[in-house]
């Protein structure tokens, strides 16, 4: 009989949602029966993706935004987000009174987890990036994160472990947990890798991502900077078009993996936010890129700073970025070759069958 197992991703853009596709893929393919647990944008992406599935909405912290002061205004939504652990970890129990599982898999949500059964945490973030003003406060995060973590038995990093990591000091060096498993790069493209080698059809592929209104300002700054130009351009804006963009290229609303990974793989380089969950993507892909960190948001800030060290990836702050510059740049920065049998995932997978029959 198969082992049942409940997926729970985090609804703070898709990058959680988009990670967490491989793992089903692995999950499904080794006989377990997967059950989908999400709330929003999340949950209506991973039921079009995986339509075969039952899937439950599970309520998610509501955080909000704004356009200046990023990090102050979610670090004074934390007794929110504390309180809501609690939330859906006693609505998480009476959703498992009617669909039991054996298994949880929890992407960044500290309240899905129960006692009677195997639970396991992703994240790429053991460690917080904060601004400078308040920094002394880091010694803070790992107290916390400590006992969040202490009802889950492994925690999964999506990343190597080695030099060639994409995550650098967010989840190396660290101890918080002894059970941590890096599992290797996590990308929704999997599914579409191939050989066949694609025309570029476009020089750039902008894909706008992100809360509000962030996500709108990027647009617009790229709108203005795209007046006069000549580049071949294709935009995914990551929204349902109600307003029409004015700029010069081929527009798109919201795209869904396959015909993406099809334009990624047709643009000769693509800008977009320094997301984990993109980085992943650019790197299976084997895309050169220019990041646009979310301004305010310190994790993207400092991947992106640590990704251009590396000559992985050229990234610009959104106030210092002008395309043609970036573009000049960016020309010298490319990802590391991809290796697939880098990737842990199907072992450790196999090793949850062991540990469940135990």
């Amino acid at each position: 009989m198969s082992k049942k197992v409940l997926v729970a991703p985090l609804n703070w853009g898709l990058g959680h949602a988009t990670r967490v596709i491989p793992i089903i893929d692995c999950l499904y393919k080794n006989n377990f029966s997967v059950i989908i647990a999400a709330d929003g944008n999340a949950l209506r992406f991973l039921q079009k993706e995986f339509p075969h599935l039952p899937s439950f909405r599970l309520p998610d912290v509501n955080i909000r935004y704004s356009k200046k002061h990023v990090f102050l205004k979610i670090f004074l939504q934390t007794p929110k987000i504390f309180l809501h652990r609690f939330i859906e970890h006693f609505k998480l129990k009476s959703m498992l009174k009617r669909h039991p599982v054996d298994l949880i898999i929890s992407d960044n949500r500290f309240g899905v987890w129960h006692k009677k059964t195997y639970n396991i945490f992703i994240s790429h973030q053991l460690k917080l990036k904060l601004p400078k003003s308040i920094s002394f406060l880091s010694f803070v995060y790992p107290i916390f994160l400590q006992r969040f973590l202490n009802p889950f038995d492994e925690c999964w990093v999506p990343d190597f472990a080695g030099k060639q990591n994409f995550s650098g000091e967010l989840s190396h060096h660290i101890s918080p947990f002894s059970s941590i498993q890096y599992i290797g790069v996590l990308s929704r493209f999997n599914r579409y890798l191939t050989s066949q080698k694609m025309d570029k059809r476009y020089d750039v592929l902008f894909i706008f991502s992100g809360p509000e209104p962030q996500r709108t300002i990027f647009e617009k700054l790229i709108a203005n900077q795209m007046k006069g130009k000549k580049y071949r351009v294709a935009i995914v804006r990551g929204i349902e078009q109600k307003e029409k963009l004015e700029c010069t290229g081929q527009v798109f609303g919201i795209v869904n993996a396959e015909p993406l990974y099809d334009l990624i793989k047709q643009s000769g380089f693509v800008v977009c936010r320094a997301g984990y969950s993109s980085i992943m993507d650019l790197y299976v892909t084997q895309s050169q890129a220019i990041l646009i960190p979310t301004p305010g948001q310190t994790e993207q800030e400092y991947l992106a700073d640590y990704l251009k060290q590396k000559k992985y990836f050229y990234s610009v702050s959104q106030q210092s970025f002008n395309l043609d510059k970036s573009l000049e740049q960016a020309i010298n920065f490319a990802p590391p070759v991809y290796n697939a049998e880098k990737n842990r995932l199907e072992e450790v997978v196999n090793s949850l069958k062991l540990k469940l029959q135990e």
